[in-house]
């Protein structure tokens, strides 16, 4: 390590990797925020919206990686069904507290929504 390179410092190809991060993250939240505002939805329709491309994309990602690479395995059958079980259950409970939590959003007293 050169004696002019603090302990901690951030080499600057990774800080502008991360400011270019930031800034397209942002871009896109104004813009999502622009787009609902223009089409006049509700809190309940972009969640059901954005949790459809959810699933597609990370859908469509999964089935790439399960063809490229094959799992080991993990297993007898029925312990992988108990996860597959399991991870579904977790799946549904999690989406359902999500889509609740942004459904109770109109009954709030928040004056800039």
């Amino acid at each position: 390590m050169s004696a002019d390179r603090k302990v901690g410092a951030l080499p600057i190809k990774k800080l502008l990797q991360g400011s270019v991060l930031i800034l397209i993250s942002n871009l896109l939240y104004i813009g999502n925020n622009y787009l609902v505002a223009w089409t006049h939805l509700k809190a309940t329709e972009v969640t059901v919206v954005r949790g459809g491309l959810q699933f597609l994309v990370f859908g469509l990602l999964l089935c790439k990686s399960h063809i490229e690479d094959t799992p080991p395995d993990s297993g007898q059958k029925s312990n992988r069904l108990h996860l597959y079980i399991l991870i579904g259950i977790f799946g549904f409970t999690t989406s359902t507290a999500s889509f609740a939590c942004l459904a109770a959003i109109e009954f709030m007293p928040i004056g800039d929504i």
